[in-house]
């Protein structure tokens, strides 16, 4: 009978040399993997912290009416219009803080919003229940809404408050202290579209104080009594609202998409204003209440400059305020 087994090998001294090579390799493999997954895994370096803003001194010059100050917005060579009352109701002041003037007397009694859109200036009047389109000299184009007939009608407006404008041209008008709703009109002037009701569920108002449309899109509302910013599609469409703010009074939608949102705390009264990305983290925030420099009584309006300074308007202390990093 054969035997079919096979006899056991056996290793010489050559032959555990290479075993210990191959063996030492493998190890030597699986040492710089894990160096590898080391490195990478080391975490990211902190992005850095952003500058913080600090009051331009003497700005504006000496000589810019003294009243309070509401609505604001810039045009392309960077003066800036300010709501102010029935006897100054727009006033102009260059880039460097020069008082350059005023218009708007007889036209104007009690203006509110400001915004400034393809070169022509528009204005909100609470007084006398209308919108208006003038040239940047004061030259009247345009009225919307019947002049000290305040009403709830689509072509009525009751004490409207700002203006925002969609990629296509089309306005969009808060509206505002009584009507609580945004009455959208085609460039044509014509209604295109009108949401909102008093309420605090998604798409209704308390006092809907200022409205900003950023580069995607979206349209940004001041809900003011209900202390919340809600945001909707440009045809209405609820999306979201950020209710981690306070009270909103101003908003400012930056080129960059970034949002400035000035407001008070309604638990501490602290008046600020908050640098915001599109999903509303918080980016920077200064300001406190107060009568000094870099505080507000009342932080009413916001406008973002192409350089990065920001102006706030201090409805209750009568001034503008400019900040820069």
């Amino acid at each position: 009978m054969s035997n079919s087994s096979k006899t056991p090998r056996a290793y010489c001294r050559r032959d555990f040399c290479a075993i210990s090579l191959r063996s030492g390799a493998g190890l030597l493999g699986v040492g710089l993997l894990s160096a590898s997954s080391v490195q990478a895994a080391k975490p990211a370096k902190p992005a850095p912290t952003p500058k913080p803003y600090r009051p331009v001194r003497n700005w504006p010059e000496k000589g810019v009416p003294k009243v309070q100050t509401r609505g604001l917005g810039a045009d392309t060579k960077g003066r800036l219009y300010v709501a102010g009352d029935s006897k100054h109701p727009i006033i102009l002041i260059a880039p460097d803080g020069k008082y350059l003037g005023c218009w708007g007397k007889g036209v104007l009694q009690g203006p509110h919003g400001v915004r400034v859109h393809k070169d022509t200036v528009w204005v909100t009047d609470v007084s006398t229940h209308q919108a208006h389109q003038f040239t940047l000299k004061g030259k009247l184009l345009r009225s919307f809404g019947k002049k000290n007939q305040p009403g709830p009608a689509a072509d009525q407006f009751n004490k409207p408050t700002d203006f925002a404008f969609g990629p296509d041209g089309a306005i969009y008008i808060s509206d505002g202290y009584v009507n609580t709703r945004v009455v959208c009109l085609a460039p044509d002037g014509s209604v295109r579209k009108i949401w909102g009701r008093k309420g605090s569920g998604p798409g209704q108002f308390s006092l809907v104080h200022a409205i900003a449309i950023d580069r995607s899109g979206r349209v940004y509302v001041a809900d003011r009594n209900n202390n919340r910013v809600q945001i909707f599609d440009l045809k209405g469409k609820f999306l979201t609202e950020w209710k981690q703010l306070g009270k909103p009074y101003g908003l400012h939608a930056c080129a960059d998409g970034s949002i400035f949102f000035c407001g008070v705390e309604p638990d501490s009264g602290k008046f600020s204003v908050k640098k915001l990305n599109a999903k509303g983290k918080l980016l920077a925030e200064f300001g406190s209440t107060g009568k000094g420099p870099g505080q507000f009584l009342m932080a009413h309006s916001i406008h973002a400059c192409p350089d990065g300074a920001m102006i706030v308007a201090d409805g209750k202390a009568n001034r503008l305020q400019k900040f820069s990093t």
